[in-house]
């Protein structure tokens, strides 16, 4: 990787972004900058050669300075009449109006019917059902999403297949830029691609959507539906993963099935274990950047999803048109079964108590502020 800062003079945007963002603690990581880069001059290695992360994006002597980069930036500010535009048209007379958790159709809990999808998924499966019907019909090609090897690195992954989104189904809880993805997916030619990803980064791609520049447009062309992962914080791997549950608990990273968030972590062992980690021993390991987002339940995407301390269901948030038809045609289709939810009030109070507090983190302009200061110091 080379020296960010040797390439950045005379480069007045692309400068400010990385003194106000990148250099600091407000950068999600979701790389949306390197996405929309008409000259690929901006990299972003997700794992250096040794393991160690490197989760942010560095600048190349290539960068033209043409402010792209700063539009997709989903710390920097939104244009929110445009995003809610992008979103809410079809939907204007069944909109619920939510200044916590964002504007809605409808929500339900909801759970895959098949029971291979239900083991290989999360929660209720919903995201794994929803894609590998819609593939099956050929309403997609394929998902941008996040795959895991066997140590639990994440990375960006483009499937194709039902068996590949099998195997990369369920939640890691560190970071992988599925935004990434987009790039690879627009040079294979794909058509018709679910982007699965946590809030930031569905917020990048819908700013990719409307930043009205044909990068942006070739981007993000081919997403045919999007799909948001409620997230309060993402850990990092070589302090969660390796500080805490290899080293500090002596747990063989190969042997774990699965990870799930209840109250507490809850780390799935190959043996039948499961083992209880408490969240504010998890939570110093939370990604800087984590610090500074306010939209915990993807307020941008098609349709929102989160297990929300519910054993076996999905709760579901229908924000559009597109996300409301696709997820009832596979409910009417039989592999997805639905509840209303009366007899999920305590999910239901819970999204709105975690959306709150996350709306009340430092605000964007707040962030920056600091930012600056901190960076001038």
């Amino acid at each position: 990787m080379p020296d960010r800062l040797l390439t950045l003079e005379g480069k007045k945007n692309v400068k400010r972004l990385f003194d106000v963002i990148v250099d600091t603690a407000v950068c999600s990581g979701c790389g949306g900058c390197v996405v929309v880069c008409p000259v690929d001059a901006l990299g972003y290695d997700v794992f250096a050669g040794d393991g160690r992360e490197i989760d942010l994006p560095y600048v190349l002597d290539t960068c033209i300075d043409c402010l792209l980069c700063m539009k997709a930036c989903p710390r920097l500010e939104y244009q929110y009449e445009d995003l809610d535009k992008l979103v809410c048209t079809g939907v204007e007379d069944d909109l619920v109006t939510n200044e916590v958790f964002g504007d809605y159709v409808e929500i339900v809990a909801a759970r895959a019917t098949h029971e291979r999808v239900l083991k290989a998924g999360q929660d209720g499966a919903v995201v794994t059902a929803l894609i590998a019907w819609g593939m099956e019909k050929g309403h997609f090609d394929g998902a941008l999403t996040a795959e895991r090897d066997e140590r639990w690195m994440m990375y960006p992954k483009i499937v194709r297949t039902v068996d590949e989104l099998l195997r990369c189904a369920g939640s890691g809880y560190t970071y992988a830029p599925n935004s990434l993805a987009l790039r690879e997916a627009a040079a294979s030619g794909l058509q018709r691609m679910v982007f699965v990803g946590v809030p930031c980064e569905v917020s990048a791609v819908r700013k990719l959507e409307i930043a009205k520049s044909k990068r942006g447009r070739e981007m993000t062309k081919n997403v045919a539906l999007q799909i948001g992962l409620m997230c309060s914080e993402t850990f990092t791997y070589d302090g969660f993963m390796i500080g805490k549950l290899q080293n500090e608990m002596g747990l063989r990273l190969e042997d774990i099935v699965k990870i799930n968030v209840k109250g507490r972590v809850l780390v799935y062992m190959r043996s039948g274990e499961v083992i209880s980690v408490p969240l504010k021993q998890a939570r110093p390991f939370a990604r800087e950047g984590c610090h500074y987002c306010q939209d915990f339940a993807a307020e941008y995407a098609d349709l929102s999803v989160g297990g929300l301390g519910g054993e076996g269901w999905t709760i579901t948030v229908l924000r559009t048109k597109r996300g409301r038809e696709l997820f009832y045609e596979a409910v009417r289709d039989g592999v997805i079964e639905v509840q209303g939810m009366d007899d999920f009030g305590f999910q239901l109070n819970l999204l709105e108590k975690l959306a709150a507090k996350q709306r009340a983190r430092p605000n964007r302009k707040e962030a920056l502020a600091v930012a600056v200061a901190e960076n001038s110091a």
